[in-house]
């Protein structure tokens, strides 16, 4: 019988202090499932050094179906995070953010 837990996910959330860790077989697969399940309208952050298939997804596919807006970062960090992060909206009674980052290796990576 196959274990089904993800073993590899959980470590990672460990390591990052996260709630919930996910590992997946591919970047798409990861990107595609994270990205469905954001509310629409959502406003992402993400690294810069994204994949050209990621960063067209993201601009021609997701900001039109799904509404998603996107910011792009080159680090993480607690300064960068406060410029780019949108003001609640004042139809919004209750407004989170989630930060969701996207580790992807052999990509072949955008260029501006």
């Amino acid at each position: 019988m196959e274990d089904s837990e993800d073993k590899l996910g959980k470590v990672i959330s460990d390591l990052l202090s996260g709630d919930i860790g996910y590992s997946f077989s591919s970047g798409r697969a990861a990107f595609a499932t994270v990205l469905d399940l954001v509310e629409t309208g959502a406003h992402i952050i993400a690294s810069e050094n994204l994949s050209n298939d990621v960063y067209k997804i993201f601009e021609s596919v997701r900001r039109r179906t799904s509404g998603l807006t996107f910011s792009y970062v080159k680090d993480f960090s607690q300064q960068t995070l406060k410029l780019v992060t949108p003001e609640p909206k004042s139809d919004r009674r209750q407004e989170t953010h989630t930060l969701v980052t996207f580790s992807l290796t052999g990509q072949n990576q955008r260029e501006d």
